[in-house]
């Protein structure tokens, strides 16, 4: 199977005339020759991982009517750097896009409603997300190891989360849920925040100094792991604030403050 691929919107089988609605699991996965796949108005659905592996993927554009991006539908098409996505998808499946580092950018059209776990993870290539206001749900890690990241930026109308400077939060800033891995030199914790996310800091190599205020009495596993060069403050005492598997692991220094 090589270059570009188009699916029909009909196909003929033992006399009889069949729409072509869905492709099934793994369909097009491990194709490594496959430049473009161009997919017929008919698709309403497609299965997990049905492109996946695809290395030399380099675009698609779904069409409308499809409502989910299943679970590692498009995870380590590697060469993918654009996705037109429908304003009909309404929720993005666990890993879709995992492992697509040369996707620069992605539109979220404004009925998402979820974005699954390690939905973008290692996107390396992605630069800035924007949140609709419609989202109500993003799982752990889906922006995790995006490396080149400056910013994540929501909606102002979005009523389940909100950006400070390119770093996500929950509406009340009481959650802190994702900085974007570019971030670099100093930043400090506002005092709103009580629980720090999974991985909310994963691979932020750039910070040199994080401190993190007294409200905070959560600090969830791999919070911020791989913060190689990062020395961390903590206005509280170690009895006072629950912390998770590996939260610190791999940086420079922790002190608590009391």
């Amino acid at each position: 199977m090589t270059d570009v691929v188009t699916i029909p919107s009909k196909v003929k089988i033992d006399g009889k005339i069949y729409n072509v609605v869905s492709i099934d699991d793994y369909t097009f996965s491990g194709c490594k020759d496959i430049t473009g796949i161009i997919l017929p108005n008919s698709i309403t659905k497609f299965g997990e991982s049905a492109f996946a592996d695809c290395e030399k993927l380099t675009h698609i554009e779904i069409p409308e009517g499809v409502t989910y991006i299943n679970v590692g539908a498009f995870e380590n098409c590697t060469s993918l750097t654009s996705v037109k996505l429908p304003s009909t998808v309404s929720s993005i499946g666990n890993y879709a896009f995992r492992g697509c580092k040369s996707l620069s950018s992605i539109e979220l059209p404004s009925n998402v409603l979820n974005i699954g776990e390690g939905a973008f993870f290692r996107n390396e290539a992605l630069v800035t997300i924007k949140i609709p206001a419609s989202v109500t749900t993003i799982r752990d890690n889906a922006f995790t190891f995006c490396t080149a990241m400056t910013s994540i930026e929501v909606a102002s109308d979005n009523q389940n989360y909100a950006s400070v400077a390119g770093v996500l939060y929950n509406k009340d800033k009481s959650i802190l849920v994702k900085c974007p891995a570019k971030l670099s030199g100093s930043f400090a914790v506002p005092s709103t925040v009580t629980t720090i996310s999974s991985s909310a800091f994963d691979g932020c190599e750039g910070l040199t100094s994080v401190e993190i205020p007294s409200s905070v009495t959560t600090i969830m596993k791999y919070a911020f792991r791989n913060c190689t060069n990062l020395d961390i403050t903590i206005d509280n005492s170690e009895s006072n604030v629950t912390v998770q598997l590996d939260a610190f692991k791999e940086c420079k220094s922790v002190t608590w403050k009391k």
